[in-house]
């Protein structure tokens, strides 16, 4: 299976207008397609993150040629659709080995509260 085996929807959250504190106009939703492939995360992916987020689970492992926005960037993360179900992106790695250059990212399932 290679790095580009399928289509993977994703979605991103333009920034909110904020006036005096206030959303006056929440950010614009976009819709892009990754190509990519997601799998189970392994226990050492799963211990870069902290226990909180461990804890929750609905963790998985995407590895694409293609960039994403994390929650370390400062920015609304972008959000992956898999099993209908969405996933915000919460970490990043690049692989640059110069033999198959890509990034792995970890998603995990947004749950309501």
């Amino acid at each position: 299976m290679s790095l580009l085996g399928y289509t993977i929807n994703c979605l991103h959250q333009a920034a909110p207008t904020i006036v005096k504190g206030q959303i006056t106009v929440p950010g614009a939703q976009t819709s892009f397609p990754i190509n990519g492939t997601i799998q189970p995360s392994s226990p050492a992916q799963l211990s870069t993150l902290s226990e909180t987020r461990r804890l929750r689970g609905g963790i998985y492992t995407v590895f694409t040629f293609d960039t994403l926005l994390t929650i370390d960037d400062n920015v609304n993360s972008d959000i992956v659709i898999y099993n209908s179900l969405n996933y915000e992106v919460v970490s990043k790695v690049k692989w640059s080995n110069n033999l198959i250059n890509h990034n792995v990212y970890l998603i995990q399932e947004i749950r309501s509260r």
